[in-house]
């Protein structure tokens, strides 16, 4: 009887022990889970700032050019034209001004929306180097 009691009492320790190991493995697999979901957020927002990042460089880029574009038309200079007498003289004068005017605001327009293009990917930029940096 006595070597019964003994046995009972392996098998119950034996018993602890299992449960003890099963809180562990559970625990491990639970931490092995979270550490993953988390791998795989962060992977999910370095694609999007991967992504953020070459939708600004492809901006920058386009912003770079039309920038260029347009120091190198100002460069450029215009050879002058005579004028024939009747055309000073004429209406067409003041629809070549006219023209003249609509292509400075045209300017002006594209000048403004360029600032506020740059400005915005400006702001962008920090809001990608902050996300990085977290």
């Amino acid at each position: 009887m006595e070597s019964l009691s003994e046995v009972t009492d392996v098998l119950k320790e034996t018993v602890d022990k299992a449960v003890v190991a099963d809180t562990l493995a559970i625990d491990a697999l639970a931490s092995i889970d979270a550490r993953a979901d988390e791998s795989t957020d962060n992977m999910a927002k370095a694609r999007k700032l991967q992504d953020d990042f070459e939708e600004l460089k492809f901006s920058l880029d386009a912003t770079k050019k039309a920038l260029d574009e347009i120091d190198a038309s100002k460069n450029q200079r215009r050879e002058k034209r005579e004028g024939e007498k009747e055309e000073i003289d004429g209406a067409d004068f003041g629809g070549r001004l006219e023209k003249l005017a609509t292509q400075d605001e045209r300017m002006n327009v594209l000048r403004d929306s360029i600032k506020e293009m740059l400005n915005t990917l400006k702001d962008r930029l920090d809001d990608a180097r902050g996300n990085i940096s977290r």
